[in-house]
């Protein structure tokens, strides 16, 4: 590039007044106040400035400084000042070492600019992706013939403002600018001629210290998505009402204490998220926006705008903190959140009423109220829909003073699993209990009982039943369809006979029929094909009888134990009992 062509150059960014200002500054001090004599200064300061930049022998500049001199003087379809915008836009893009134009393997674009011009002014998509980017230059906005850019993303930024130029930028669709590393960015704000911007769908910035939008954004009448992350926003601008098509506002990781309740009008809104505002109050309108098909994610504790929740909680807090016990039975202080977070809570060995607040513990999965001096069992503890185990129960065997009949409510119950109301005042089971599909283990010993409901049958995923120390006379007939049952304990009742269907019970492995007033032992033991352990001691039943019941049936039996009233005569005479301990069964005998 020869001197003249350098002169012109610097003429013609004269004539459009697109100036170094330090150089311009400069020749008006040194020119006192002679116009001519100014831009004769100006012209030697620049001249020599381009001259020392191409004199480094970079290659690269020199070819930009060709190509936009060229169109300077032979470009008739763009504005001479674009012509000085571009060469500015090119030398910025090389000295931020952004690259050509990055395509995948499907020659999709990546990132990167061009240096081509007119591929420049027909852009369509431009990615910035260059790490520690300071500044987003002028340049790029003030080439106004860039009417065909839609998409542009910034990547990894730490610019620390937003040039007010980029309102030029009129058919841009989607905007984002993302810090790699938020606690490095310092842009603070979001320019007010975004306003301009009015093609705009969506808008993104992450990582960066903005704290407030401008009430300008309420201008993007187009706008669908609205992302705010992990920046520093409080609130948000009552115009937001103005975005009547958004549809998917993501605001996680910032510091929002409110949202305005104008936000109620926005009847295409499909997501809203707000995870991770910590100081951030649940107002109604938030709660709205659910009957409206609005997903809202938020963080589970949020304060409510009526702070009284949060009181009732913090109380029950303090209230399970005086009265809960680990397994090892040491009690902690919990927090409200702590307390939310619960899946198990152990009540027992004190004597006190259930508050109703109980039911806010709706993660709560395993709930012991053992050995508890309590006269019902409160229905609010029915309302934990939750629950999967429940013991009402005194693991020394002494009574709780539950006399009344257990409450329909317990049919709310759908998820338990494990259901031990045993050392209590119990006398009878109520039906609905039926209920229960999901129950795995059932225990209602050392209670008053006289009868187990007929329909006990409906509990198929049943694998224990302890029904021990009762009055029961009788088992139900359906007893046979618990198919599942692999524990069967009945000892100390008054059980006169067994029902035939007991027989069916295919999977049963534990039998205990001791202290009943059982007679005989009923023809069908050895369909019981996997019982291990039968206990008829303490019956009037004849051992002889019985003894032989079970070895007509021994080559269907795999029996470990079976325990018997004590025959010293039988012990020493029985052929079957050596033949059944041959095969491994243990003998005990009682007296």
């Amino acid at each position: 590039m020869n001197d003249e062509n350098i002169y012109l150059y610097v003429m013609q960014e004269i004539e459009d007044e697109i100036l170094n200002k330090a150089f311009w500054a400069k020749a008006f001090a040194l020119s006192n106040g002679d116009d001519n004599r100014q831009k004769s200064l100006y012209m030697q300061l620049r001249v020599k400035e381009l001259k020392q930049i191409l004199d480094d022998d970079n290659q690269e500049y020199s070819d930009i400084f060709e190509i936009n001199f060229n169109n300077t003087l032979n470009h008739n379809n763009i504005n001479s000042n674009h012509n000085v915008w571009i060469e500015r836009l090119f030398s910025w893009a090389s000295y931020n070492q952004i690259p050509e134009p990055v395509y995948d393997k499907d020659k999709e674009y990546i990132s990167g600019l061009t240096r081509n011009i007119d591929e420049l002014l027909t852009l369509k998509e431009l990615t910035i992706n260059v790490d520690n980017l300071s500044e987003l230059p002028k340049e790029l906005f003030n080439i106004v013939t860039l009417e065909t850019l839609k998409i542009l993303n910034v990547d990894k930024s730490e610019i620390t403002e937003i040039p007010e130029e980029i309102s030029n930028l009129k058919n841009l669709i989607t905007l984002c600018i993302w810090s790699e590393n938020g606690y490095t960015s310092k842009l603070m704000k979001i320019p007010t001629t975004i306003k301009s911007l009015k093609n705009l769908k969506t808008l993104s910035f992450y990582g960066h210290l903005i704290n407030y939008l401008p009430d300008e954004v309420g201008y993007l009448s187009n706008l669908e998505q609205l992302y705010i992350q992990a920046c520093k926003l409080t609130t948000l601008p009552k115009t937001i009402s103005n975005l009547l098509n958004l549809k998917d506002i993501r605001l996680q990781m910032n510091s929002l204490s409110s949202i305005p309740k104008e936000i109620i009008v926005l009847n295409n809104l499909q997501y809203m998220d707000l995870t991770d505002n910590i100081n951030l109050i649940l107002t109604k309108e938030l709660v709205s926006l659910k009957s409206k098909a609005c997903t809202l994610k938020t963080d589970k504790h949020l304060r409510e705008e009526n702070d009284t929740t949060r009181i009732i909680e913090e109380k029950l807090a303090a209230w399970i903190s005086d009265h809960s016990s680990d397994y090892e039975g040491y009690r902690h202080n919990i927090s409200r959140e702590e307390m939310l977070e619960l899946e198990f809570l152990n009540l027992s060995g004190y004597g006190y009423d259930i508050p109703k607040t109980i039911n806010r513990l709706k993660n709560l999965k395993g709930l012991s109220l053992e050995a508890i001096t309590i006269k019902h069992i409160p229905k609010v503890i029915f309302q934990l829909t939750n629950l999967v185990e429940l013991y009402i129960n005194s693991s020394s065997y002494k009574q709780n003073s539950i006399t009344t009949i257990l409450p329909n409510e317990i049919e709310n119950l759908k998820k338990l699993e494990h259901f031990d109301i045993s050392s209590n005042n119990l006398k009878e089971l109520p039906s609905n209990i039926s209920k229960l599909k999901n129950l795995k283990i059932l225990n209602i010993s050392y209670n008053n009982i006289t009868e187990l409901p007929q329909n006990l049958g409906s509990l198929k995923n049943l694998i224990k039943l302890n029904c021990s120390s009762n009055k029961l006379v009788k088992i139900p007939n359906t007893i046979g369809e618990l198919n599942a049952l692999t524990e069967l304990n009945a000892q100390n009742n008054e059980l006169i006979e067994l029902p035939n269907e007991i027989f069916n019970l295919v999977n049963l492995i534990n039998l205990n029929l001791y202290n009943n007033r059982l007679t005989k032992l009923s023809k069908g033991l050895g369909k019981l094909l996997n019982l291990k352990y039968i206990d008829l001691a303490k019956n009037p039943i004849d051992t002889y009888s019985a003894l032989n019941a079970v070895f007509n049936e021994v080559e269907n039996l795999n029996l470990k134990q079976i325990t018997f009233n004590n025959d010293d005569y039988l012990q020493k005479t029985a052929q079957s009992i050596k033949v059944l301990e041959n095969r491994g069964c243990h003998f005990r005998w009682l007296k």
